[in-house]
């Protein structure tokens, strides 16, 4: 039973091998940026009465990495933003972005895809709720881009 379940795995394997096509190589850029981001303002809501000053700050995270192959190349581009409190400011929201966008050429043509994923924690106004309220928002995009050269003056784009 033993030799049988080995014979059907070394047929699998030998099958798989001679599916598999040449390794290509690619490279990998990797850029990671590491900020800090401050802010300080004296009487931050422009009263005249008296009033403490504000500071405020954020840990900024990019970590962009892209793959270029033969004729495709991938891009990850991750941004994470982390305040020390939540407020107005766009210094004071944090957030998480991640965008990709994948790419294949060809003699005569290409195509993109690009999806993008984004949570935001920014504040906004809305007057009915004592003048602000803290939300969450989150989105997400896609796009898909081909073009094609049929000849020298004819091509074909689609997005």
């Amino acid at each position: 039973m033993t030799r049988r379940r080995w014979a059907l795995l070394y047929c699998l394997l030998c099958a798989a091998m001679f599916k598999t096509e040449p390794v290509e190589a690619g490279v990998w850029d990797i850029e990671p940026v590491l900020g800090v981001a401050a802010e300080y303002s004296t009487n931050p809501a422009l009263l005249y009465v008296p009033h403490t000053s504000e500071t405020d700050g954020a840990l900024l995270i990019n970590v962009p990495t892209t793959y270029h192959g033969d004729g495709d190349s991938l891009s990850l581009q991750p941004s994470f933003r982390f305040a020390n409190k939540s407020g107005y400011s766009s210094l004071t929201s944090d957030y998480e972005h991640l965008n990709a966008v994948g790419e294949l050429d060809t003699e005569l043509g290409t195509l993109t895809a690009t999806a993008g994923i984004a949570r935001d924690s920014s504040l906004y106004y809305t007057y009915s709720l004592n003048g602000s309220a803290g939300v969450r928002r989150d989105t997400t995009s896609a796009d898909l881009a081909w073009t094609h050269q049929f000849t020298e003056r004819l091509s074909f784009n689609s997005d």
